[in-house]
C-alpha cells in the first residue's frame, strides 16, 4: 500500500493523526513527529510519537511563537538547524527542546481550502540538517496529512450524528411500546416543530393530548406561556415553588393543586436549565403516562428553545462580523460590511461612536470558578447581553474579542455616555464579583468609514484607565494631548492631533499666502510674548495681536490659557516635523 493509501484510508481523528505522525517519522527518518490543530488563534498539539516528555504532547502555542507558531503565522514551510540556538524562532520552548534532546526541526502548514488548520512537525535528535527534498516530502506529507484529518473529523462528526440518532431512536422505541397514545401525542409534537408552532404550539399539543392544562415557567418559575388561555399560570408557579425549591429534579416531580394533579418536568439541554413545563391533569399522582407525555414536550420545549438559541447566535455571530469589518476591515471591507448593514436592519447613518469595554479581573474569576472555555464564552456572552440592555436604544452592533467587548452606539454627548457607562460597567461587576470593567469611548465619528479611527481611538481612551482603579469611563475628547502618550506608536494620532489643533490655520495659509502657522511658531517659541514675538519677525506688535486673534478664530483656541498654549506648542513643531502639506482643516471648536 502506497503512503497516501496508508494516510487516506484513515477512518477516525485519532486513527488519522496516528497516521500521519507515524508517516512522517519514517519518512523523515525523524526521531518525533507531531501533529498540531487549530483551536481559535493557537494550535495545539493532537497528535505526537516519539516525544520523552508530557509535555511535548501538550504543546499550545500561538503565532509566532516556536517553529510550529512560525509556521502557523506564515503558513510556509520552516526549518532550523539548531533549535536552542536558531535566532529564526522564538525562545519560547527551548526548556522542553533540551529536555526532548532536539538538535534540528521541520514544520509544514496543514492548509485546507486556503485556511492554515494546523502544523506538522518533525524534530531529530542527532545532529543533522534537512534538506529542501526532505522539505518539500513533509510538505507532500501535510498536503495528504490536511486531507485525511479533514475527512476523519467529518467521519466523526457523522458517527456522532448516527449515535445520537441512534439513542434517540431506541428511547423513542421503549416509549412507543408503552403506549400507543405516546405515539400519537410525539408525533403531534413534532409535527409542532415542523409547522413552525413554537412553545404555543408545544403547549397546545401536550394540553390537548394529556388532557390537561400546560404551562411553562423560567427557571426562576415565573410564568412564560399557558394553555389552555384560562390556565392560572400564577397558582400553579405557587404549587411548584412549594415542591422543588431551589432544587432541579432529573425526574418528574408531583403535588397536588386544589382537585387535581400536578407534574412537572425541568427542561434542559446539556447543563443548561432552561425552564420547566408542568401539567395539571385529572389522574392519580405518579401516572406513567402523564409523566412521559411532560417528558416528551419537555424535551421538544428544549428543541424549541436550543432551535431559538441557534438562530440567535447565527444573528449575533453575523452581526459581530459585521462590526469587526467595520472597524477593523480594509476600507474594501468596510465598504462591503456598510452595505451588509443595510440589509440586516443596522442604521449606520448620523454620528456613531464605538465603545471599547475590557473585562479586568474576568481570567482570573474564571480560574477562580473552575470555569472551562465554553462556561468563560458563556458569561462574556450574558455580560454583552447586559451591556446591550443597559444602552437600550442607542445600541447598534456588540462583540466580543476575548476579554474585551467591542460595540458600536449612536453617538449622543460626552457627558450623557459617560455617565450611561459608568452605570453600565456597575452592572456588569454586580453580575460577575471582582470583575473590574473599563469603558473607552471615541470621539463621535459620522458614517462607517470613519469606524477604524473610531475603534484606534477607544482603545486609546480604555489606555488611561488601566492603572487608575477609581474611574471606569474615558472619554476619547476628555483626554486632550495625553492621547499621544497613549496612543498606539503606528497610529495616525499625532497628525489627527495637528489637523485638529491647526488645520484651519494651514488651510488658510495655503489659500491666502499668509504666514499665521509662522507667527504661532515665533509665538510659542517667544514664550508667549506679543513684544518679544514682533521683534523677532521685525513686525509691529499690531499686526502680531492681528494675526493671533486670526489664529484664535480660526481654531477656536485661547492663546491666552495655558491648556491651549502646550496644544499649539506641539502641533506647530509636529506639522514641521511631519511636513504640512497633508494636512487640511478641522471643523473649528
Amino acid at each position: 500500500m502506497s503512503l497516501a493509501s496508508r494516510i487516506l484510508s484513515a477512518v477516525d481523528l485519532e486513527a488519522a493523526l496516528s497516521s500521519v505522525t507515524h508517516e512522517a517519522l519514517a519518512a523523515l527518518e525523524a526521531d518525533i513527529a507531531g501533529v498540531f490543530l487549530r483551536e481559535g488563534e493557537q494550535i495545539v498539539m493532537r497528535g505526537c510519537a516519539g516525544n520523552r516528555s508530557r509535555d511535548t504532547a501538550r504543546l499550545r502555542m500561538a503565532r509566532n511563537e516556536g517553529l510550529a507558531g512560525l509556521v502557523f503565522a506564515t503558513g510556509e514551510a520552516a526549518r532550523v538547524d539548531s533549535y536552542v540556538r536558531s535566532d529564526v524562532i522564538s525562545p519560547h520552548f527551548h526548556d522542553l527542546a533540551r529536555a526532548e534532546d532536539v538538535q534540528s526541526a521541520l514544520g509544514a502548514p496543514l492548509v485546507l481550502r486556503g485556511e492554515v488548520i494546523g502544523v506538522l512537525e518533525v524534530w531529530r535528535r542527532r545532529e543533522s540538517l534537512f534538506t529542501s527534498e526532505e522539505t518539500d516530502r513533509l510538505i507532500a506529507l501535510a498536503e495528504l496529512g490536511a486531507i485525511a484529518l479533514n475527512n476523519a473529523r467529518l467521519y466523526d462528526a457523522t458517527v456522532d450524528s448516527m449515535r445520537q440518532v441512534e439513542l434517540a431512536h431506541r428511547q423513542m422505541a421503549v416509549q412507543l411500546e408503552r403506549v400507543e397514545h405516546a405515539l400519537r401525542n410525539q408525533q403531534d409534537l413534532v409535527a409542532s416543530i415542523l409547522d413552525g408552532g413554537g412553545l404555543a404550539g408545544t403547549l397546545r399539543v401536550a394540553a390537548t393530548g394529556a388532557a390537561a392544562s400546560a404551562v411553562y415557567l423560567d427557571p426562576d418559575l415565573e410564568p412564560v406561556a399557558v394553555y389552555p388561555p384560562t390556565t392560572d399560570g400564577t397558582a400553579v408557579a405557587a404549587a411548584l415553588r412549594g415542591v422543588v425549591g431551589r432544587r432541579t429534579p432529573a425526574v418528574p416531580v408531583w403535588t397536588r393543586l386544589g382537585e387535581r394533579s400536578l407534574v412537572a418536568r425541568a427542561v434542559s439541554a446539556g447543563s443548561d436549565h432552561l425552564g420547566w413545563l408542568a401539567l395539571v391533569v385529572d389522574v392519580p399522582i405518579g401516572d406513567e403516562e402523564c409523566e412521559l407525555a411532560v417528558t416528551q414536550a419537555g424535551l421538544v420545549c428544549a428543541l424549541n428553545n436550543l432551535e431559538e438559541q441557534a438562530a440567535a447566535r447565527a444573528r449575533a455571530s453575523a452581526r459581530e462580523e459585521l462590526l469587526l469589518g467595520l472597524v477593523a476591515g480594509t476600507p474594501e471591507k468596510r465598504r462591503a460590511a456598510a452595505s451588509r448593514a443595510r440589509h440586516v436592519q443596522v442604521d449606520l447613518r448620523g454620528e456613531l461612536r464605538v465603545l471599547h469595554c475590557e473585562l479586568a479581573g474576568l481570567a482570573q474569576v474564571a480560574v477562580a470558578e473552575g470555569w472551562d472555555t465554553g462556561a468563560s464564552d458563556d458569561v462574556r456572552r450574558k455580560l454583552l447581553h447586559t451591556a446591550q440592555t443597559s444602552l437600550g436604544a442607542r445600541w447598534l452592533l456588540g462583540a466580543v474579542r476575548g476579554d474585551t467587548l467591542l460595540v458600536l452606539v449612536r453617538a449622543g454627548s460626552v457627558g450623557a455616555t459617560r455617565e450611561q457607562l459608568a452605570r453600565v460597567a456597575r452592572e456588569l461587576a454586580a453580575a460577575v464579583p471582582a470583575l473590574r470593567p473599563v469603558w473607552g469611548v471615541s470621539a463621535a465619528h459620522h458614517g462607517p468609514m470613519e469606524l477604524s479611527d473610531a475603534a484606534e481611538q477607544a482603545t486609546t481612551a480604555v489606555a488611561a484607565l488601566r492603572h487608575v482603579p477609581d474611574r471606569t469611563v474615558s472619554c476619547y475628547e476628555d483626554l486632550g494631548i495625553l492621547r499621544l502618550m497613549l496612543a498606539d506608536p503606528s497610529s495616525t494620532d499625532l497628525a489627527r492631533f495637528v489637523t485638529e489643533t491647526v488645520g484651519p490655520v494651514l488651510d488658510y495659509d495655503r489659500k491666502h499666502g499668509t504666514e499665521l502657522l509662522g507667527t504661532l511658531r515665533a509665538y510659542v517659541d517667544a514664550g508667549c510674548s506679543q513684544q518679544d514675538t514682533a521683534a523677532r519677525l521685525f513686525l509691529h506688535a499690531k499686526t502680531i495681536k492681528y494675526r493671533l486673534v486670526q489664529v484664535e478664530k480660526l481654531t477656536g483656541l485661547d492663546l491666552t490659557g495655558h491648556h491651549d498654549r502646550l496644544r499649539v506648542d506641539i502641533a506647530v513643531r509636529a506639522a514641521e516635523m511631519l511636513g504640512t502639506a497633508q494636512f487640511t482643516a478641522a471643523p473649528a471648536r
